[in-house]
């Protein structure tokens, strides 16, 4: 399955790229295709072979091959080839979406003060307003992993201010910007995020992360009732249930917080900290 998603999405990508009548760019052909053996996908005997099939074409067609490229090294978890070709790439052509993807193999290697300067870098190359909130979403976003949840909320604060027109990614932008605010203990603002994201769509996925805040600040009832609001709209959530089956121990009913730890196995098989959740309770009788 995995083989014929890749053989179709570079059968895809190369029907895109007809050459056009005019050829400017001389292709590179990557190594690999020389030495293919059975751990390459479909896709790579595709492209290969459509590689080795065009003599020329123009550049901003050679760009996205140079892309598509890096992409297929970037699934073989390659990152010094996949970095060599999206630079090629990007040589051609300075463009957002390049540079997005270029900051996505740094993301993929925990390379974060690479990621981010790949998206200052991003933003600073486009007006487009789309883009822009793209940008600094995903530097809100590097932030969160790494921890950094002041910075965060100054990059998704940017993000929302250029977001108007799409009612529903606001709603998740606001979300984020309330965990985070609630991560550095900024409670009032936390619920007013949360709060504005509700007004916006009352939805599960708004209810289980101010659930989290509640947790986090140990008001155990308000998380309750909010894990529960968020459960009632999709019972298929792990972190809702975990929190219920936490705060049960905290209550010392261990019966509701064993089913609360089995729920989430259910969902989600090797979820360590139910495992050993459970694992606790289970030898504590």
């Amino acid at each position: 399955m995995t083989k014929q998603i890749f053989s179709s999405l570079c059968v895809f990508v190369l029907l895109l790229l007809t050459p056009q009548s005019s050829i400017a760019f001389e292709l590179e052909i990557p190594e690999e295709c020389s030495a293919l053996d059975d751990t390459y996908p479909v896709a790579w005997e595709d492209l290969c072979a459509a590689l080795g099939n065009r003599k020329g074409t123009t550049e901003d067609e050679a760009a996205a091959i140079y892309a598509q490229l890096s992409f297929l090294f970037s699934v073989r978890s390659d990152w010094p080839n996949a970095l060599k070709w999206i630079d090629k790439a990007l040589q051609i052509k300075e463009d957002f979406n390049l540079v997005l993807s270029r900051a996505q193999i740094n993301l993929d290697q925990n390379l974060f003060e690479e990621a981010l300067a790949d998206y200052d870098r991003a933003i600073a190359g486009t007006d487009n307003k789309y883009f822009i909130q793209t940008g600094h979403y995903s530097k809100g976003f590097t932030y969160r992993l790494m921890g950094e949840h002041q910075k965060a909320i100054e990059s998704l604060t940017l993000a929302i201010r250029a977001t108007s027109d799409n009612r529903y990614y606001r709603r998740f932008l606001l979300t984020l910007r309330g965990n985070s605010y609630g991560k550095i203990g900024e409670r009032k603002r936390a619920l007013e995020d949360y709060s504005a994201a509700l007004k916006i769509e009352k939805a599960f996925g708004v209810y289980a992360e101010r659930c989290d805040s509640y947790f986090d600040w140990g008001d155990y009832e308000n998380a309750k009732r909010d894990c529960r609001e968020s459960l009632k709209l999709n019972e298929e959530q792990v972190m809702p249930n975990l929190i219920l089956g936490n705060i049960a121990v905290i209550d010392g009913n261990t019966k509701d917080a064993s089913a609360f730890y089995r729920s989430v196995l259910a969902i989600e098989s090797d979820n360590e900290e139910a495992l050993e959740a459970l694992g606790q309770l289970n030898g504590s009788n």
